[in-house]
């Protein structure tokens, strides 16, 4: 039996220990997404709308999916 509680990532709020993955999800940099951060929070949604507003990401996209499918 383990004695570290493993917690579920929160998929709502883009963390600092998922930064790698939100990247990749939308190909951008960490630095613009700590930018977009910094400028409307950290919700998922409202990240993706602001990387749509600088030509970074489709903003329409599903958040959960990629926008390859």
């Amino acid at each position: 039996m383990s004695l570290i509680r493993r917690t579920r990532p929160v998929r709502h709020h883009v963390q600092s220990v998922d930064m790698k993955h939100w990247s990749k999800h939308w190909d951008v940099t960490p630095e613009e997404i700590r930018a977009a951060i910094d400028k409307v929070g950290n919700s998922v949604e409202a990240v993706q709308k602001e990387l749509g507003r600088r030509g970074l990401v489709d903003p329409e996209a599903s958040p959960n999916r990629p926008a390859s499918l």
